[in-house]
């Protein structure tokens, strides 16, 4: 872990990065810092190799999730650390920021062109990922049934997932448009993850439960997925897990 980081000196980080067998966390003042960073990395480097780990853009007592894309970004890169050597940028902000274990965001599944797998099968992997069936996906964690063919919009990519299945083989795999449908490209493999960084099944209301009750010793607790879910917010979303990492012991 870099100590904070001026932007100025891209030219140097850069010679540390080529000099290095690791990757490389900055660590900059602000999100405002973090973006001009990487604009002037991007002279340098193949612009693929640096990530920008997004600050979550809301305050710590808003009744609001975590965007989308925010989402989206934050476990693509924390699900490939190590895999590639990177530069990512992050703010101070994060480092005070509470994250679910690791293991939250890696990969819990992995398929590939002619893997033998049944819809159903399939659709029960996502169930137990905590993802919802609609009719068209329309929001992240959601994923929709035509026939043999599968929609699944998963945090590890930018763009949903669209899997052809025919006599229980994996045919095809594509990544489209949200809005247009309209496919992108044809991808070989894909991943899959847990839905969401906090689960609403037994066990992590059981979870929550426990942590409640050890942070409010005084109160007693009466809750239902139902009547809680509507106001989940950063406020409480720590309690939904047993351990919580900090941005600098998080891939440990």
């Amino acid at each position: 872990m870099n100590n904070i980081y001026d932007h100025r000196h891209a030219h140097q980080l850069i010679e540390k990065y080529h000099g290095s067998e690791n990757s490389l966390c900055v660590i900059v003042k602000n999100s405002k810092e973090a973006r001009l960073l990487k604009n002037e990395l991007c002279l340098y480097i193949d612009p693929s190799f640096i990530r920008y780990f997004p600050e979550n853009e809301i305050l710590p007592y808003d009744h609001f999730s975590i965007p989308e894309n925010i989402l989206k970004e934050r476990f693509t890169i924390l699900n490939t650390l190590n895999k590639n050597k990177d530069i990512v940028i992050s703010t101070v902000k994060n480092l005070f920021e509470l994250y679910p274990h690791i293991d939250i965001f890696k990969s819990q599944e992995s398929f590939s062109i002619n893997t033998t797998i049944s819809i159903g099968k399939l659709e029960n992997i996502l169930i137990a990922l905590n993802y919802k069936k609609t009719n068209k996906i329309e929001h992240l964690n959601e994923y929709s049934l035509r026939g043999g063919i599968i929609d699944i919009n998963t945090p590890l990519y930018q763009n949903p997932l669209r899997v052809e299945i025919f006599d229980d083989t994996i045919e095809s795999i594509r990544l489209f448009d949200i809005d247009t449908q309209l496919s992108i490209t044809k991808i070989k493999e894909f991943n899959l993850t847990k839905s969401s960084l906090y689960s609403f099944d037994k066990h992590g209301l059981k979870v929550f439960r426990d942590n409640w009750r050890e942070y409010f010793r005084k109160y007693s607790l009466q809750l239902s997925l139902k009547t809680f879910k509507p106001c989940l917010s950063n406020e409480y979303s720590e309690l939904f897990v047993k351990l919580n990492s900090l941005i600098f012991v998080i891939d440990n």
